[in-house]
């Protein structure tokens, strides 16, 4: 027979988009969680062991302990968070991240990436997260939510020097403030720039995606912000953007951090994306167990899956009746993904395996 004999079952797997996917790295939609559970579990106060879902993270999620009881996975299902514009539809699932009423934290919520970000390699790091609120522009008190990214767990105090969020335009109190989504590149207040529109609204899903760049290769000194953004392929005109020199040339780290939040206050984020390109960080959600073929050199293919899939890869020479065997590893692992190459001259199907609970 001509072409590639490696096969796989369509009735255990799900084939993606090759590029965009091999180009998502890291992901969370949440919908690993039980509905209502702490993001990091125990009293106020005291430590905790995090939630570990999704796939391309080093270490499970850290909650500022102080406000422990105040994030949650909480069930979305009656309010679902849906974006649609122009050619993109991003249908999150039941769950969704939550920060309730005062849930304020120098650092609000931490975890580590298994990939890592060089500014001296030329790397850019894109992300992209649903955000939803119930407070409205204008304001009369700031309230402040920044996701971003930094060097280590610290993160000076907790405040990532490369971010992304939403803000009141100043932070003096006057009554009336503009309520927008802004870049920041360091963490002097003076090295934002705020987006000039949308106003934020409440109960409106937004698409937020984010560049991190270096324009010299020495430090991280560039955040993009796109709010959203209506292609597939192409953002456009960032919507805001700072240059600053953050002081920063790795990111390993990512983060939520917190300020003025008010009794009553709900901010949802869902379906968080972190790539190496546009298209990776907006492809629809990822399904629960994704299994790649692509082509390799040598006559041969390459199997690819996320390493956090609690999982079994398995291959048979007659799907229909097995049986199914276990390839046992150890497999090489880059980028939170495992790989698998094999010769196209052997005729096979292969499986991912939800293993047992």
């Amino acid at each position: 027979m001509t072409g590639p004999a490696v096969f796989l079952a369509a009735t255990a797997t799900l084939l993606l988009p090759p590029l965009a996917r091999s180009q998502l790295v890291t992901y969370d939609g949440f919908e690993d969680y039980p509905a209502g559970a702490l993001v990091e579990d125990g009293p106020n106060g005291t430590p905790g062991t995090g939630l570990n879902g999704g796939f391309g993270w080093a270490d499970a999620y850290d909650v500022n302990n102080a406000i422990k009881s105040l994030v949650r996975a909480e069930n979305r299902a009656a309010s679902p968070v849906i974006y649609s514009n122009g050619d993109l539809t991003i249908h999150a699932g039941d769950r969704a991240l939550r920060f309730y009423d005062n849930a304020i934290g120098t650092y609000a919520l931490r975890r580590a990436m298994v990939s890592t970000w060089d500014a001296a390699s030329g790397h850019e790091l894109w992300a992209s997260f649903l955000f939803r609120c119930n407070n409205t522009s204008p304001l009369a008190n700031q309230d402040f939510l920044a996701v971003g990214f930094d060097d280590n767990p610290s993160a000076a105090g907790g405040n990532p020097r490369v971010s992304v969020g939403i803000n009141t335009t100043t932070n003096v109190f006057p009554p009336s403030q503009p309520f927008r989504f802004f870049a920041r590149s360091t963490t002097v207040v003076a090295n934002s720039t705020f987006a000039e529109s949308p106003d934020i609204a409440a109960s409106t899903t937004y698409l937020v995606v984010t560049r991190i760049s270096a324009s010299t290769r020495g430090n991280f000194d560039t955040v993009d912000l796109w709010v959203n953004p209506a292609s597939a392929t192409d953002p456009g005109p960032p919507s805001a953007r700072i240059i600053a020199d953050s002081g920063i040339n790795r990111l390993t780290h990512w983060f939520i951090r917190t300020a003025n939040l008010d009794s009553g206050d709900a901010y949802v984020i869902d379906e968080l994306k972190i790539g190496r390109t546009y298209p990776a960080v907006i492809v629809a959600q990822p399904p629960p167990f994704a299994l790649e073929i692509q082509p390799a050199a040598d006559r041969s293919v390459e199997l690819r899956w996320p390493s956090l899939l609690d999982a079994t890869l398995e291959s048979t020479n007659a799907p229909a009746t097995g049986p199914w065997t276990p390839i046992p590893g150890p497999f090489p692992s880059s980028d939170g993904w495992f790989s698998l190459r094999v010769p196209t001259t052997d005729r096979a199907f292969f499986r991912l395996r939800r293993r047992a609970q």
